[in-house]
């Protein structure tokens, strides 16, 4: 083939061809189809003995070429020449020329399978993202989505070309915290395990750990971010299961100390109590027939304070000694009736506390003392939820085989937060109490073969109902 366009021209004049806009140039027809796009081009003669015998080629200089790029050329051309001179590589450029013209027949076909060999490896890179099980993407300097993956379709709801030119940080839960994110990735050039939280079209959110770095051009330059996330709501279940796990270790271990120690020191609690106890009783009958003065109505003040505060202790012991000890209930016959006017008769209500009571069953099968206490409980959990007043409401009847009893309260209510957790040993939600008063409650319960549950909502009141089968299964 014949050398051609303005490679010819340095060839046949012997002097440098210089180009700096060979797209708009006469000399861009020759390009072989396929040739890599030239912007600018120079070509210097290589001369031996003042004969031409090549050319030297250079393109795409960024700013184009100048005099003196053409100088150093020409120098470098009549060195070369002198190197080809000097170590006899005539022979070799003469050979080299007509594989030049071999290579130059078969150019465009070369051109073609390394284009089909680029789009197999571009096609590779494609699959290989998208095989990617976590969401990948790439952001631009503005923080514009220009590529993602199927991954990341999946996480957002939104498809590939909704995502593409949209706002990166427009799919987390937390948009500052992404924008601060891929703005750390520019300023320091990778980011590890930064955590956010993807938000899907349809509301569910993904714990993501987002490990990204920026990506260059040929030249250096940052053209973006490459970001991808990991996907970490298992881990962090596992995370919370072991936390769950190592509290109720934790718990298990206190609840034993707690039961060891109450089976030690309540006996030497209650001895003390009884006889306070005892003591108050003494001196409010002494006082019954003192004059009725001021001095009278605040000693009968303060020995009802202390009486009520015996009771206090005397019932937190109690709490304990029964969610500590093992339960052997006795199946007998019980007068519901006369257990809950027991009950009031000796603890008595607040004067803003209205009551009623509708019993239709009065006998139940299951041990008194039993009854007794969860009644106990369950109308002083009532009367704690009230503390500005209210109603307390305790109904009983037969239900198939089943003696039920409900106590109704219009206090405070229990939040939706803390309902899992109400019968959880050492667990309230009061300022004053021990959490053992309801876990009580559901032991005895169980332990008479029955079944303790509630409903309540916040603001209106709670309902607990006690459920026993007339035939309990007694258990330890």
């Amino acid at each position: 083939m014949p050398i051609r366009g303005l490679r010819a021209e340095a060839y046949n004049s012997g002097k440098i061809a210089i180009e700096n806009d060979f797209p708009q140039s006469k000399w861009q027809k020759f390009s072989p189809k396929g040739h890599m796009r030239l912007k600018n081009v120079l070509f210097a003669p290589l001369k031996i003995e003042q004969r031409t015998v090549g050319v030297i080629g250079l393109a795409n200089k960024p700013g184009g070429f100048t005099k003196r790029d053409a100088e150093m050329a020409m120098a470098f051309g009549e060195l070369a020449s002198v190197a080809l001179v000097n170590s006899k590589i005539l022979e070799i450029l003469e050979e080299n020329e007509k594989e030049l013209k071999i290579y130059s027949e078969h150019l465009e076909r070369l051109v073609k399978e390394r284009t089909k060999k680029l789009e197999l490896s571009s096609l590779y890179a494609r699959n290989l993202i998208e095989a990617s099980l976590d969401p990948l993407v790439t952001i631009s300097a503005k923080g514009k989505i220009t590529d993602v993956n199927k991954a990341t379709e999946l996480a957002t709801g939104c498809s590939r070309e909704e995502l593409i030119g949209s706002d990166f940080s427009s799919y987390f839960v937390e948009p500052e915290k992404a924008k601060m994110g891929y703005k750390r990735v520019f300023a320091e050039g990778v980011v590890k395990d930064y955590p956010l939280t993807i938000k899907h079209k349809n509301g569910k959110i993904t714990e993501v750990l987002y490990n990204a770095t920026v990506y260059k051009n040929a030249s250096g330059e940052i053209q973006g971010v490459f970001a991808a996330a990991r996907d970490i709501t298992e881990q962090k279940k596992a995370e919370e299961q072991a936390q769950e796990a190592s509290k109720k270790l934790k718990d298990s271990e206190r609840l034993a100390a707690i039961s060891a120690t109450a089976g030690m020191v309540g006996h030497d609690i209650r001895n003390p109590l009884q006889a306070i106890a005892g003591d108050v009783y003494l001196l409010r009958e002494e006082i019954k027939d003192m004059p009725e003065r001021e001095e009278k109505s605040s000693a009968e003040e303060s020995l009802l304070g202390i009486e009520k505060n015996v009771d206090y202790i005397n019932k937190i012991v109690a709490d304990l000694q029964d969610f500590a000890r093992p339960l052997n209930p006795h199946a007998e016959v019980t007068n519901l009736k006369r257990v809950i006017d027991d009950l009031f008769t000796k603890n008595g209500l607040p004067k803003n506390v209205k009551v009623s009571v509708k019993v239709e069953t009065e006998k139940v099968v299951a041990d008194s003392t039993f009854i007794n206490r969860i009644m106990y409980n369950l109308v002083n959990n009532a009367v704690q939820a009230m503390p500005d007043g209210g109603k307390l409401a305790i109904h009983s009847f037969k239900e198939s085989n089943d003696v039920i009893i409900s106590v109704k309260d219009t206090g405070v209510g229990i939040p939706e937060a803390v309902k899992g957790k109400l019968f959880t040993p050492m667990f309230t939600t009061k300022a004053k109490g021990q959490g053992f008063g309801l876990a009580v409650i559901k032991r005895m319960t169980e332990s008479l073969g029955g079944t303790v549950s509630f409903e309540s909502q916040e603001g209106k009141g709670t309902t607990f109902t006690v459920r026993l089968p007339q035939s309990p299964q007694q258990k330890a």
